[in-house]
């Protein structure tokens, strides 16, 4: 598909019955209006901003660009998977970022090893799917673990006062982790795929491709980032430990 098939008529229409709906909240509720008005922007500009660099990426055209374009999207995410779980980035930024790094660098390679396409295109194609779903998914982690943590210490401090090692005091709270993690994931799944089809498939719809290769194709990405959210998380819960924790095993936040 290219950008000369596209039906200025359509286009025209849609943007009448993106008017229609603007008046009609401006008669009705001219806050919400508002606010539609202000997302709408925000999500265009967006969308700019990720043709320009996606385009950049393209023009150039090498897997080592691609890859190395995840160093300030992982850097972005960190801070976003951390003020969406309500913890200071100050201590856990670096542990949160170099996790998501690694997963994405292993997301990355297994779907440009799998998936006939040119090796950037599917690592810019990775980065975009493994981003959304880590943010999502890391956050809840980190949200479900800290709040246990803050929650179980005279459970921790009696698990440790009788025999317990470090690692079993902390186990429902690793527990919940991962629950946490895994939560959003299987939301995300449990939709009514066959009704509401996720917008990757449609974008792979209307590109051209076969429904077989598109549903190979999003199933093979699920799972690929359903196993890299568990490895940042498994990662962030290993290395956590040097900062949430004193000596004696105390949770310090």
């Amino acid at each position: 598909m290219q950008l000369s098939d596209i039906s200025l008529l359509g286009i025209a229409i849609v943007v009448v019955m993106m008017a229609c709906c603007g008046g009609l909240f401006i008669m009705l509720d001219k806050r919400m209006a508002s606010r539609m008005g202000r997302v709408l922007i925000y999500y265009t500009l967006s969308l700019v901003v990720a043709c320009l660099y996606i385009m950049g990426l393209f023009m150039v055209g090498q897997w080592w660009a691609s890859l190395l374009w995840s160093l300030p999207l992982v850097a972005v995410t960190a801070l976003l998977t951390l003020r969406k779980a309500h913890v200071p980035a100050k201590k856990l930024y670096w542990y949160v970022a170099l996790s998501e790094f690694l997963a994405m660098i292993i997301g990355c390679g297994i779907i440009t090893l799998t998936l006939p396409v040119e090796s950037h295109v599917a690592i810019i194609v990775s980065q975009a799917l493994l981003t959304g779903m880590m943010i999502k998914s890391v956050s809840s982690a980190i949200r479900s673990y800290t709040g246990s943590l803050a929650n179980t210490q005279e459970h921790i401090q009696y698990m440790l006062a009788n025999g317990a090692n470090h690692n079993e005091a902390i186990m429902p709270s690793v527990k919940r982790a991962l629950r946490g993690a895994v939560v959003p994931l299987l939301y995300r799944m449990t939709r009514p795929v066959a009704m509401a089809l996720p917008l990757f498939l449609c974008g792979l719809l209307l590109g051209g491709v076969s429904p077989i290769v598109a549903v190979v194709v999003v199933m093979v990405a699920m799972c690929v980032s359903f196993a890299c959210c568990l490895l940042t998380v498994i990662i962030c819960l290993v290395t956590f430990d040097k900062v949430l924790f004193d000596r004696s095993g105390k949770y310090i936040g």
